[in-house]
């Protein structure tokens, strides 16, 4: 049996069903026809060898998917020996065979191609669904998923490349909600105990040249929560489908400790490295609303050498690294809220490093952070979302109202800077700073060791002194002293636009 479709490369049969209709009911035949339905209504093609019905078992043979790349340029296939769902119950079990083989073909220039095969080694995976046909919920589990390149050829030529991955433990659990106006609900979680990368390579002609790399990332799960549009493979072709899809909601990405470790030789330089973590997160949230992105991750360690050349070993660290942001997207006659913020917490760096820029030690080597927290209220002045109106958009699309700054830290080599403050825009007020309202609040900074750094970099002659008294001055000039070097300085803005540093007007 054939049937035609095109659709994005899924990983396993196991992710077609995860976004399939709901069904009539629970049944193997109609979780057999929402897989035919969900590619046929895609513009894809599936082959079913052969297929057989028992008592509570439909049983399919030969299950292939063939994807066509645009323009020709190829095409890449997945199959299945076998594909058995087993009604128990109100439930019905699928189960696969142990083996995914995937096979690709991508053409290139001047008559160039590329030739994979892999397979996917997911021996004892099942999926359990159950529920209603407006409220389906899939579990799988599999003790071992692998995924290996077998071979990959380009241009008749065999690459001598090892690479895949092995994770442990996998299992996920997912409900999908019918809504109204054709609208699905997807929420869910996964997890898997360990994930080992591995890549191999060596140069085929010969000369000795390999790239190895070999990392564990330990403690994975994923949790999301969306509502989005179902959209056609002909839908999404078109250039404002993002925008059409309605997505609504968002997905975060966690991991316990893991590490990578890579070594490598060419003709000119060889090298090694490692690099560790104690956690990563991802976070990603986007609706018509606001957008938002939660980036992080800690104890990171990095060791690195190249023997062939005159530098010494790398060894630094950090104890935090981390972005996130959030704006809002749609137009409001009332403010909304925004966040950013940034930090690079506690770096280290070996004393070898430190000996190429200060030998004689004048400098701490106290750890380095540098951290930026503001949050506030804005106007929105069109819908972001619709592209329509963000083209015939003038200017910037936002005013701010109000800002905090909830956090600034800068340390370094003994010196460390701090500062928090508030503003707000007044945006009946026609005066403007570069098409921004005047703002009107106070910021508050305090800076501690900074004349004993530049007294330092002086020495070491990364700072002439006139530069460094320049700098002092003026320095004197916008604070006031509150300790053996240790300065504080007060920045007000006033409603009628004069600027003052301690009471001092200086604009």
């Amino acid at each position: 049996m054939v049937h035609g479709f095109r659709t994005i490369f899924p990983a396993t049969v196991l992710s077609l069903l995860s976004v399939s209709p709901a069904f009539a009911q629970l049944t193997t035949q109609d979780i057999r026809n929402s897989l035919v339905n969900l590619y046929t209504r895609s513009g894809a093609r599936v082959d079913i060898g052969a297929e057989s019905v028992g008592k509570d078992v439909l049983s399919l043979e030969n299950v292939s998917m063939t994807y066509q790349f645009p323009q020709n340029k190829g095409q890449a296939s997945l199959s299945y020996a076998w594909i058995k769902m087993t009604q128990v119950g109100d439930q019905v079990v699928v189960t696969f065979a142990p083996t995914m083989q995937i096979r690709g073909h991508l053409s290139g220039k001047s008559g160039k191609d590329v030739q994979i095969k892999a397979h996917v080694g997911a021996d004892g995976m099942t999926m359990i669904a159950a529920g209603s046909p407006e409220d389906l919920t899939l579990k799988t589990s599999v003790s071992t998923l692998e995924l290996k390149l077998d071979n990959l050829t380009a241009s008749g030529k065999t690459i001598p490349l090892v690479a895949g991955y092995t994770g442990q433990k996998v299992s996920s659990d997912y409900r999908i909600v019918r809504l109204a106006n054709d609208r699905r609900r997807y929420s869910g979680k996964s997890s898997m105990d360990s994930l080992g990368i591995k890549v191999d390579f060596k140069d085929p002609a010969g000369t000795g040249y390999f790239y190895k790399a070999d990392g564990t990332i330990t403690d994975l799960s994923t949790v999301f929560g969306f509502e989005v549009n179902q959209m056609t493979a002909a839908e999404l072709k078109d250039p404002l489908a993002f925008f059409k899809m309605g997505f609504d909601g968002g997905v975060t990405l966690s991991s316990g400790p893991y590490s990578l470790d890579t070594s490598f030789k060419t003709s000119r330089k060889s090298g090694n490295s490692t690099i560790s973590a104690t956690t990563g997160r991802a976070g990603f949230n986007l609706s018509p609303r606001a957008v938002g992105y939660d980036l992080a991750v800690t104890g990171v360690k990095v060791e690195a050498s190249t023997p062939n050349l005159p530098v010494p070993p790398v060894k630094l660290g950090f104890d935090e690294l981390s972005l996130a942001f959030f704006v809002p997207l749609a137009k409001s006659e009332t403010p909304s809220d925004f966040h950013a913020r940034t930090a690079l917490r506690g770096l280290t760096a070996d004393e070898s490093l430190w000996a190429m820029v200060d030998p004689k030690q004048l400098l701490p080597r106290d750890p380095v952070t540098v951290a930026v927290d503001i949050s506030g209220k804005l106007m929105v002045l069109a819908d972001l979302m619709d592209p329509q109106k963000v083209q015939t958009l003038k200017g910037t699309p936002f005013l701010p109202v109000s800002v905090d700054l909830n956090e600034l830290t800068a340390s370094a080599a003994g010196a460390i800077l701090t500062g928090n403050g508030h503003a707000t825009f007044d945006l009946t007020n026609g005066k403007k700073i570069n098409g921004v309202p005047q703002p009107i609040g106070t910021v508050t900074l305090d800076l501690k060791g900074a004349f004993g750094l530049m007294d330092s970099l002086s020495k070491m002659g990364l700072l002439k002194n006139d530069t460094a008294t320049g700098i002092k001055a003026m320095l004197g000039a916008f604070s006031k002293p509150v300790g053996d070097d240790h300065l504080s300085s007060e920045i007000t803005a006033t409603p009628d636009g004069t600027i003052t540093a301690n009471g001092q007007r200086i604009k």
